[in-house]
């Protein structure tokens, strides 16, 4: 029989990172039970309910319409089915169309009352996924790489101020010499931004070297 290889395992997660992987699925959480509700509410109409009393509507005067010979009809034993429903099982459909409006505004009202309670319910758990984010960036000192470089290079441009200063002062700088176009984007932020996306739905995601 072959070696067999033994199963690599993640190394423990940190507290920080914990905390992030049950943010992660609170929000996946959150955000499905959204998606249900936002189906429920795209499903319960009210203009479906409206439509149905109009046809219902149209029906009953079609029906009041014809039934002068409707009832002649009847008198004389003929076939009536050509002309549909009668006044009165019109008035019924009619009667049901708006208990079934009523009900389905009661339960627009209801499923948008949960809609909006999922809605923040969402907008709260994204909060703390931010939260639980930052908290791993900071907990791993993520981002002191580049807070060190940030003031090593603002140490440098006081250096050259300096120096541009006492140029300035005895007229040795070019005319318009600080009107230099602004320094186009560099992307430098896209490993950060792609580490922060990353973050968001996998709690071992690493960060940035």
């Amino acid at each position: 029989m072959g070696n067999v290889q033994p199963l690599r395992q993640n190394p423990p997660r940190s507290p920080e990172r914990e905390e992030l992987a049950a943010a992660i699925d609170h929000r996946a959480k959150v955000a499905d039970h959204l998606a249900k509700v936002t189906e429920v509410a795209e499903i319960h109409m009210v203009a479906n309910a409206f439509e149905k009393i109009e046809k219902a509507e149209a029906v009953l005067a079609k029906a009041r319409k014809l039934a002068p010979r409707r009832t002649v009809l009847e008198l004389t034993g003929q076939n009536t089915d050509a002309f549909g429903p009668s006044v009165l099982s019109a008035e019924f459909l009619l009667e049901d169309a708006k208990l079934e409006l009523e009900n389905a505004k009661a339960t627009r009202e209801a499923v948008d009352a949960e809609q909006a309670k999922a809605e923040s319910a969402l907008a709260n758990a994204t909060s703390l996924l931010h939260d639980a984010v930052r908290g791993v960036i900071q907990s791993e000192g993520g981002a002191n790489k580049i807070l060190a470089q940030y003031v090593e290079a603002k140490r440098e441009v006081a250096r050259l101020h300096e120096i541009l200063a006492l140029l300035r002062a005895r007229g040795c700088l070019p005319r318009y010499w600080d009107a230099l176009s602004p320094f186009p984007p560099t992307q430098a932020d896209k490993p950060w931004r792609e580490a922060l996306a990353a973050l968001e739905k996998d709690a071992d995601a690493p960060l940035p070297k």
